[in-house]
């Protein structure tokens, strides 16, 4: 089953790409109408308003240049997660930027369910030694008979 996640999450970030790179109204195809985008911290539901969302971003043409696709079956809905780390090369620009989407596959479908994207500023390396100290560190001091448990710090 992971083998398989990790397979379809692949192919699903080779095609989601290469319509975002080549032509973003066709993205339309790949959500449905309870699909939503998240773009750096803005909320945007529905097919026609997510694709005039991407459509409408300040650069015209990009290139996508990814690194890591990370792919597990979802077992609350049966579809797969999707977490993409990479560079946005924007054309004009001498320096990409670092960015990450994360995507919510439904079952059976090549639709987004739910879609987060972003572009990040800071190292990714640095960011993710980060909220992975923080996870190994919660979880080594959420234990109730800490009772320093409440001061986790970085």
């Amino acid at each position: 089953m992971e083998e398989q996640a990790e397979l379809v999450g692949k192919a699903f970030v080779d095609h989601y790409y290469h319509m975002f790179d080549t032509d973003r109204s066709s993205l339309s195809s790949l959500y449905q109408p309870t699909s939503m985008l998240t773009f750096e911290g803005q909320k945007t539901q529905g097919v026609e308003e997510i694709v005039i969302k991407l459509t409408q971003l300040q650069f015209d043409q990009c290139r996508h240049l990814i690194s890591t696709v990370d792919s597990q079956p979802s077992l609350f809905t049966g579809g797969i997660i999707v977490f993409v780390s990479g560079n946005l090369q924007l054309s004009g620009e001498e320096h990409p930027l670092r960015c990450f989407t994360c995507f919510q596959r439904q079952k059976g479908a090549i639709l987004c369910k739910m879609t987060y994207f972003a572009s990040i500023m800071v190292d990714f390396y640095s960011f993710y030694h980060c909220v992975v100290t923080f996870i190994l560190k919660g979880s080594a001091s959420t234990n109730r008979a800490n009772p320093n448990y409440h001061n986790l710090s970085l």
